[in-house]
């Protein structure tokens, strides 16, 4: 297998991540998208352009991650959670993270295609983004309308191979720009999973506050009422709400979608054991197995591939 990386143009966006006017348009992203997306981090893990060589399958595995391949060349069959999609050049497959998918490309037919893994979990929940905007697993895409999803593709592939200064900022900056466009032009009309924006933003200061102090350890759920401006069991019926977790396991999963993003950037597991929170690396070791069902270094090893 050769990996192998696109030119793309640089114009779109800026040394700051972010879209340079003019550069495309972009259309108001669907109610709530914008007020989902302020919360909910997103976070390229690795992306490539992979040329398979003939005879070659991806056995069943269970993604750590977020997948979008867009096939570029070739045709066969992609498994999810054992239900075939058939694939060939420019079809979206979409795999969310902890879902089971099996690769296999038809014989003389090895595929071409842009692959990308990212961090995608909504307020740090149990759901990532494309489950909750209703997203199909398999898009045929268009190739007029959907060339932002290409270029896209294209330039998180040469970012994750040159990952220049600030890197992680321009990424995340293009992983927007694919969620709004699946949003506006593949996601349903209504999208009834999307919380309403009121709650999103009385929330906020709660979620800012657990950000900022993840690396100290508990965060009482006292302190987090206070900034809601609520009783105790107020905020955890909001938190309930608005992330579908009590607040404990929110924290806790905030600290899982950290600890991956650090993990994909090669700091060591003691580095970011103490960046979450834990007090030793053992602690972290059996906390991350047990919210994801891999090790650290299993995890960073499966992310890579």
């Amino acid at each position: 297998m050769i990996k192998a990386i696109a030119d793309v143009q640089e114009r779109s966006f800026g040394p700051d991540g972010r879209r340079l006017a003019g550069s495309w348009p972009q259309p108001d992203p669907p109610p709530g998208l914008a007020h989902l997306l302020a919360h909910t981090p997103l976070a390229l893990v690795s992306a490539a352009q992979w040329r398979w060589r003939e005879g070659r399958a991806v056995p069943s595995r269970c993604l750590p991650t977020t997948n979008l391949a867009l096939y570029l060349a070739g045709s066969g069959t992609v498994w999810i959670e054992g239900q075939a999609h058939q694939v060939h050049s420019g079809v979206l497959i979409i795999t969310p993270r902890a879902w089971s998918q099996r690769v296999a490309h038809d014989p003389g037919q090895p595929f071409r295609a842009l692959s990308l893994h990212a961090q995608m979990p909504v307020f740090g929940g149990g759901q990532d983004l494309p489950a909750v905007l209703g997203l199909p697993l398999r898009i045929v895409l268009d190739p007029l309308d959907d060339t932002v999803i290409t270029m896209a593709m294209h330039s998180l592939a040469r970012l994750d191979a040159c990952r220049p200064p600030a890197w992680t900022t321009t990424a995340a900056a293009w992983l927007q720009v694919l969620v709004h466009h699946l949003a506006h032009h593949h996601a349903p009309a209504q999208s009834p999973d999307l919380p309403a924006s009121q709650d999103l933003a009385r929330l906020a200061p709660a979620i800012a506050h657990i950000d900022r102090h993840l690396a100290d350890g508990a965060i009482p759920l006292a302190d987090l009422a206070e900034l809601v401006g609520r009783s105790p069991v107020a905020t955890r019926r909001l938190f309930q709400r608005v992330t579908g977790l009590p607040p404990n396991r929110f924290i806790q999963n905030r600290r899982i979608d950290r600890a991956c993003r650090l993990l994909s950037r090669g700091l060591t597991i003691a580095a970011v054991a103490e960046a979450v929170g834990c007090a030793d690396p053992s602690t972290f070791h059996r906390l991350f197995r047990h919210w994801t069902g891999l090790s650290p270094q299993t995890w960073r090893r499966c992310a890579a591939e």
